[in-house]
């Protein structure tokens, strides 16, 4: 009997020693994740010279179980501008890392730069990728890669920021614009050789998805550019390398309210998803200035008064010239040319359909004049026509094309019911045919006059416009056709 005693003793001592030393199992469900204290860790410090830093976010588990981290690495792994320690231990990909129930582990990243590495990127970003139980999360890390003011800040993602007073923008150093800028019923003037870098991207905030990276002009703000030839304001996206040369959508627009104002001269706009937006009574004067690579139209113009003057615009997605719902164009010695889109290089309407009913039938239509007049210009593209217009009858629907050369097959047709007689309103016209030679080279962008180019000696001549694009002189007797005239190079 004593030692049976025992032995129940026995027992219950190592069946509670047992339970005492054996682990509480980890969490395996699928759904169960791990929480992040931040979801972008930012480094807000703008080097002025070589330079490290450090920034630091906590990874709980809110779990009542331990969790298992199978994995934590940067995505871009050697390539990576950033070094991780996580809880103590230094390494840029860790695995099998535990936290205790409600616990947490502590991550450290640090960047170090050389500002003046004209081959950094101008942002610096990164994803710290967390694997566990099969779930993919990431965190994004942002710093700055050079030395250029950054416009309005770094925690401008996704956010507004405005300028409310008059600037000017005259600094060597890039500018770099993060999230969306505002013009906000004051001038901004960029002077010549000024660059702008506008960095852009999807953001999620709330339950919306939208594309930051934007310069808004709104309640009579203004922008004026004062580029010369040698000296250009270029705007673009923030991806220098030569992979990004020629890639749309790399950032979002420039789009200009009622009653604003833009003056650009010599001015260079690319990689965007559309190049101007110009909203309702806008008015936009393009001077010797090129828009391109745009992933949209080159220029959105609703209701708005537009000018453009020996400027070249081609490879754009959509519609090279989107003119919407009527306003007042004129466009004088200009090269509009779109090659491989689906699209016409030209579209203008004058109606807009506000309210459809059941069937598809416009219930409520607005309707607004148009009047467009181009002169001594080229209008081309991959569609058997350059241009489609989409007048409404009865309503002003004025345009006058003069001494331009047009890709005209349907429209040359007359009688096509909506479609008004496209030849009445086209004044020493000359029209594109297959086996014409009009520009240098288009498959590398080359919108200079060919040799036996058709554009040659067939432009009117006009009064103060005495050099194209690249500065030539144009001929006083008998100038070419769009925005280049030729030279023999």
């Amino acid at each position: 009997m004593q030692q049976l005693k025992y032995i129940v003793c026995f027992l219950l001592l190592a069946s509670f020693f047992f339970q005492a030393c054996r682990k509480e199992e980890f969490i395996t469900d699928a759904g169960a994740k791990v929480e992040f204290s931040k979801d972008t860790l930012r480094f807000d410090t703008v080097f002025t010279q070589s330079g490290s830093a450090t920034r630091f976010m906590k990874i709980k588990n809110p779990h009542n179980q331990p969790i298992m981290i199978s994995k934590i690495y940067l995505a871009k792994g050697d390539q990576s501008y950033f070094n991780l320690n996580i809880d103590g231990v230094s390494g840029d990909a860790q695995t099998n890392i535990e936290i205790p129930s409600g616990d947490s582990v502590y991550v450290f990243a640090e960047v170090t730069i050389n500002p003046n590495d004209k081959n950094n990127p101008f942002v610096i970003d990164e994803e710290l990728v967390v694997e566990t139980n099969g779930n993919v999360q990431k965190v994004i890390l942002e710093a700055w890669g050079q030395n250029a003011n950054y416009i309005p800040n770094n925690l401008a993602k996704g956010k507004v920021a405005a300028i409310t007073s008059d600037q000017t923008w005259d600094d060597p150093k890039p500018y770099v614009i993060y999230g969306i800028l505002v013009i906000d019923g004051c001038k901004l003037t960029i002077t010549a050789g000024t660059r702008i870098h506008i960095h852009g991207g999807l953001v999620k905030e709330d339950k919306s998805i939208y594309s930051d990276g934007m310069i808004y002009v709104t309640r009579g703000g203004e922008i004026e550019t004062q580029g010369t030839r040698a000296k250009p304001v270029v705007f673009q996206g923030d991806r220098l390398e030569k992979d990004f040369e020629k890639v749309p959508s790399q950032w979002n627009l420039m789009y200009f309210g009622a009653n604003t104002k833009a003056d650009f001269s010599y001015t260079t706009i690319k990689n965007s998803r559309v190049g101007l937006y110009a909203d309702s009574s806008s008015t936009i004067h393009l001077k010797y200035s090129q828009i391109y690579n745009t992933a949209g139209p080159g220029i959105f113009g609703r209701q708005s008064n537009i000018t453009a003057d020996n400027c070249l615009i081609h490879s754009n997605g959509d519609r090279s010239l989107l003119l919407v719902q009527g306003g007042r164009y004129n466009f004088t010695y200009s090269t509009i040319a779109n090659y491989g889109a689906s699209a016409a290089a030209l579209e203008m309407s004058n109606a807009f359909c506000r309210a459809f009913d059941d069937k598809g039938n416009c219930i409520s239509l607005a309707k607004y004049p148009l009047l467009a007049q181009f002169d001594n210009s080229i209008i081309n593209s991959s569609q058997r026509d350059a241009m489609n217009f989409i007048p409404l009858k009865n309503e002003v629907f004025n345009y006058t094309f003069s001494n331009c050369i047009v890709k005209v097959e349907d429209l040359n047709k007359k009688g096509k019911g909506d479609i008004l007689d496209f030849f009445d309103h086209c004044k020493d016209c000359i029209t594109i045919k297959s086996g014409d030679k009009l520009f240098k080279k288009i498959d590398t962008d080359n919108y200079r006059l060919d040799t036996l180019s058709i554009a040659e000696n067939k432009a009117k001549p006009l009064p103060n416009f005495t050099e194209d694009l690249d500065g030539v002189a144009r001929d006083a007797q008998k100038p070419d056709i769009g925005a280049f005239e030729f030279k023999p190079r």
